[in-house]
């Protein structure tokens, strides 16, 4: 399983998410799973309250990254080493506030992080969790 090899026709992975993403990948002990779901769980909940001040916050798209990324949480441990450094980077493509595309700024500005979500899916072969983008 390499990166960014395509198996089924989701939104295309945009070129300058790879280096970042690449970057963020990185297996973690399943004994570090409760402070990534912690660090998720505050990333959710500070986006939430800044969207009560900008309406371009797509709070619908972060809610659904944040179910597809516990969703992977609860399954982290059954995952091989190189799926868990996948599962890693899209937890920390998603938390991290300066990633490649702004995501204040456009309605549109979590479409990256929900396309890494989806490519991470489809690399473990988890096809029915794939977050709809339009």
């Amino acid at each position: 399983m390499g990166y960014f090899s395509r198996k089924h026709k989701l939104p295309r992975f945009p070129e300058s998410l790879i280096p970042t993403f690449r970057r963020l990948c990185e297996p973690l002990p399943v004994e570090a799973v409760p402070d990534i779901r912690g660090d998720l769980d505050e990333c959710v909940r500070n986006l939430q309250l800044a969207s009560e001040a900008n309406k371009r916050i797509n709070v619908h798209r972060i809610l659904q990254i944040q179910e597809r990324c516990e969703y992977l949480l609860g399954r982290y441990e059954s995952f091989s080493r190189e799926q868990q450094a996948l599962v890693i980077g899209a937890l920390r493509y998603f938390v991290i506030v300066d990633d490649t595309l702004a995501d204040d700024t456009f309605i549109t500005g979590f479409d990256d992080d929900a396309k890494v979500v989806n490519y991470v899916l489809e690399e473990l072969g988890i096809e029915d969790q794939f977050i709809p983008i339009d």
